[in-house]
């Protein structure tokens, strides 16, 4: 666990150092809602305003914290919450039923008090709740570091924990910073020059991990040594996994304060990958400052304007083409996609090609759409499991799969259902104990990778001339069996196991559709982009998990398992943890979609819905703002001069297997 105190789990003295209005000594409920009830305006309520005081004075009394909110309960808890301060000072006019309530001295008095009870209540249930969580998790870390850690088998994680400097606790011995400093002493008699890529992703632990010795290289009177970082902060996505965007500009500003001129910047602009069009949809978009700051937080849309640099393109002589375009809903989208595809040709021209989406399940769907429907070599670039995403390698598993167990009727009726059936037949093979002693018999001489081949190419002749896809997956099926055949086992079993768990993801190759994830697309270029899947949640969507409060210096203060909405917005220390974890999500949603957009070379489509009257503040009500219902720039015939490449005059053959 990287918070091992468990006073820092739940604990309320420091979520809220200075106190809390909710978490104090209360009355008795029963006595709440009797003051209550006694002092409630009821002279002044009509029979709607009565029912709904009523309601709430019940569901009052019955209510468990913890337990979802009824909607008597949510109701005027809202409407109280939304005037709390007026409610605080003694008089306040309340909504009931879409009219306003005067509430004087003691009605007020008495309604902070319920409201208090059910907010302290829910709270204190939380932060309970939260210490329970700890309790598991240090039981589940114990078992893991008795079962796998002692053992000598260590996460990159355990890695990085060991490494971290900690001052008040031993690390690699027992001997307090004792093998620390040694390590510490050999790289830095070693190493002159430290060169660090990628940097934005790097988080606070691993650069605390190296700062003492990038310390001495950039304090280095001689000047004989160096510190070079080099990132982009604009493309930060791995917030989930600790990747820390603002240690780029406080390392520069921590040094540069210190020693000015320490660290020399400079801003690299030119895009030695994308075209002049691709580029001129990127600057309408991510250059707007007004209409970022009219949908992110102030803080998120402050350091992406802080940061943002109008690009240029360094190659205009790709000339290309971007678009907006519209589609009424997702099979709209994915229509679009296709037209795309088949109008450009991009196998037939030799241009790689991507689409990149949001999730793996997006991914998938869309991958098996363009297959099905359009006949595309579409691969879904998700670690998908080669064996069981086509029909050919499907197959083959049920034919090893029935060999194995005669008597599996769901094997057999997925092989009569397929053309190995009617290869079985001509091959004299009438019964499963007959294809069992066959195919057991082959295995054994020869190894599932032969064996895999040869009825690989005896089923070959039945695919669709246009099932490249299939074919693939076929050549991928003999290259794990090849790994699997190494350690020399024949256990069919064992082999199936193997087989279904295996994935893949693959090379750029010309032609082939590649569907991938947004993160998965990172560092890559293609000539052609489709971005079909920019739908979704608002810009500043909260991850879900546990509140983590983190001190200046990263040092994690608390940890709390946040209550909804309602509640942590009433408190002070509650809402602003979750403002500015609202901001970091915005700012890496921005991240996110920049990356998206800027991974195409000579071409770039993006397909939205029609935002119309939606108030979701998400990347198409950017678009719609940025660049309208639909945009253009550039030659929309940007692939006919391309020269198209010969075309086979039939589909790639299984790769003869290796003799080795």
């Amino acid at each position: 666990l990287e918070v091992p105190e468990a006073a820092r789990w739940g604990g309320g003295s420091l979520v809220w150092p200075q106190g809390s209005e909710w978490i104090v000594p209360s009355r008795e409920r029963g006595a709440i809602v009797k003051q209550l009830r006694a002092v409630l305006p009821w002279t002044a309520l009509n029979d709607g305003q009565r029912i709904r005081l009523e309601n709430f004075l019940s569901e009052l009394v019955a209510w468990l914290p913890g337990a979802p909110l009824t909607n008597p309960l949510d109701y005027l808890l809202r409407n109280a919450l939304a005037v709390w301060p007026a409610l605080r000072a003694g008089r306040a006019e309340v909504v009931l039923d879409r009219k306003k309530v005067q509430f004087g001295p003691e009605a007020s008095a008495a309604l902070v008090a319920a409201i208090r009870l059910v907010v302290g209540a829910q709270l204190a249930r939380n932060l309970e709740q939260t210490r329970g969580i700890f309790t598991v998790l240090e039981a589940y870390d114990l078992a893991y570091h008795t079962a796998v850690r002692r053992k000598g088998q260590l996460t990159f994680a355990d890695v990085q924990r060991l490494l971290r400097p900690d001052a008040d606790r031993p690390m690699l011995s027992r001997k307090v910073g004792g093998g620390r400093l040694l390590i510490d002493w050999r790289l830095d008699a070693k190493f002159d020059h430290w060169l660090l890529d990628e940097f934005q992703d790097t988080s606070y632990t691993q650069w605390t991990i190296l700062r003492n010795l990038l310390d001495e290289a950039v304090q280095d009177a001689e000047h004989r040594r160096s510190l070079f970082y080099v990132g982009d902060v604009k493309q930060a996505i791995f917030a989930w996994r600790e990747g820390d965007a603002r240690l780029f500009r406080q390392i520069f500003e921590h040094y540069n304060q210190a020693a000015p001129g320490a660290i020399a910047e400079q801003y690299l602009t030119d895009s030695w990958r994308s075209g002049p069009a691709v580029i001129s949809m990127v600057n309408r978009v991510f250059g707007d400052e007004q209409a970022w700051r009219a949908l992110i937080p102030a803080p998120a849309a402050n350091r992406w304007v802080g940061e943002w640099r109008t690009h240029t393109s360094a190659k205009p002589q790709l000339g290309g083409y971007a678009e907006l375009l519209q589609a009424n809903d997702e099979a709209g989208r994915f229509a679009a996609v296709l037209r795309i595809l088949q109008k450009v040709e991009p196998g037939r021209r030799g241009l790689s090609v991507a689409v990149i989406v949001q999730t793996n399940d997006t991914s998938a769907r869309l991958a098996d759409y363009l297959r099905r429907v359009g006949g595309l070599p579409a691969l879904a670039e998700s670690d998908q499991q080669i064996a069981l995403d086509n029909p050919l390698t499907t197959a083959l598993l049920a034919l090893l799969r029935l060999a194995a167990h005669p008597g599996d009727t769901f094997a057999a009726e997925h092989i009569a259902m397929t053309p190995v059936a009617e290869i079985l037949r001509a091959a004299g093979i009438n019964s499963p104990d007959e294809l069992t002693a066959r195919l057991l018999a082959e295995l054994h001489a020869d190894g599932f990778a032969v064996t895999l081949d040869r009825w690989l190419r005896v089923l070959e002749p039945s695919l669709a001339v246009t099932d490249g896809f299939s074919r693939l997956r076929g050549r991928q099926l003999v290259e794990s069996a090849q790994e699997f055949d190494q350690n020399g086992q024949r256990d069919i079993a064992e082999f199936l196991a193997w087989a279904e768990a295996c994935t893949v993801r693959e090379a750029d190759t010309a032609g082939v559709v590649r569907v991938l994830t947004i993160h998965a697309a990172k560092g890559l270029g293609f000539d052609l982009v489709i971005l079909p899947d920019f739908e979704g949640r608002t810009l500043d969507k909260l991850r879900e998990g546990l509140a983590v409060q983190r001190s200046e210096d990263r040092q994690i203060e608390w940890v709390l398992d946040l209550p909804s909405e309602l509640f942590y917005a009433a408190d002070e220390v509650l809402s602003a943890h979750v403002a500015t974890r609202r901001a970091d999500a915005a700012y890496e949603a921005m991240c996110k979609f920049y990356v998206a957009m800027t991974r195409a070379k000579r071409a770039m489509y993006v397909i939205t819905e029609p935002v119309g009257t939606s108030k979701s503040q998400n990347f198409p009500k950017l678009l719609e703002q940025t660049l309208g219902d639909t945009w253009a720039a550039g030659d929309a015939a940007w692939f006919e001069g391309l020269a198209a490449q010969e075309e086979a005059s039939a589909p790639p053959a299984l790769a003869p297997l290796d003799p080795a």
